[in-house]
C-alpha cells in the first residue's frame, strides 16, 4: 500500500480514503475499486464492524516514525438524507438550445450575429453556452436543450 497507511476497508461501500504523508508531508485520496480482492481484515477491524455496522465507511492506520506511534483512524457515517445534485451547468463551448419567440427579430439577429443556427426540426436557436451568457440570455434556455 502506498503512503504510511494500511486500508482495511468496509464492505458495500465505496473503496476511498483520503490519507497523509507525513514523510513528504502530502494528502492525498486513494480510491481502490478492487479493495474487496485484498482488504487486511484484523481482528480489530470485525470489531469496529460488529460495533459501528453499517455507519462504518473506512478504518486507517497513520503511522508517525518520529514518534514510533500507530493511529487508527475510522471514518463514521453520523447522518444520512436525500440528496439531488444540481444541474451541471454547461462548459463554455457546449451548444445550447435557447428558445426565440416569434416576432422577436431583433434577438433572432442578435443570436445569428453571435454565431447562432436556427434548427428548424426542434424549432429552437443553438448557440454555444458562453455566448447565451455573453448576451443575458439564460432565461431562455431550453431545459435539456444542450448538444
Amino acid at each position: 500500500m502506498p503512503g504510511n497507511w494500511v486500508y482495511t476497508g468496509i464492505k458495500s461501500r465505496e473503496r476511498s480514503c483520503a490519507h497523509e504523508d507525513t514523510e513528504s508531508g502530502t494528502l492525498g485520496v486513494h480510491t481502490d475499486p478492487n479493495a474487496l480482492d485484498h482488504q487486511v481484515w484484523t481482528k480489530e477491524t470485525k470489531r469496529l464492524i460488529a460495533e459501528h455496522g453499517d455507519r462504518l465507511v473506512c478504518v486507517r492506520y497513520r503511522y508517525d516514525a518520529q514518534k514510533k506511534r500507530r493511529y487508527k483512524t475510522v471514518e463514521l457515517i453520523v447522518e444520512e438524507m436525500p440528496w439531488t445534485p444540481k444541474p451541471k451547468r454547461p462548459r463554455g463551448d457546449s451548444i445550447a438550445a435557447i428558445r426565440v419567440n416569434w416576432g422577436e427579430a431583433d434577438v433572432a439577429r442578435q443570436v445569428k450575429r453571435a454565431g447562432g443556427k436556427w434548427n428548424p426540426q426542434k424549432k429552437v436557436w443553438e448557440l454555444r453556452y458562453d455566448q447565451v451568457v455573453q448576451l443575458g440570455l439564460q432565461s431562455r434556455l431550453v431545459p435539456g436543450g444542450s448538444i
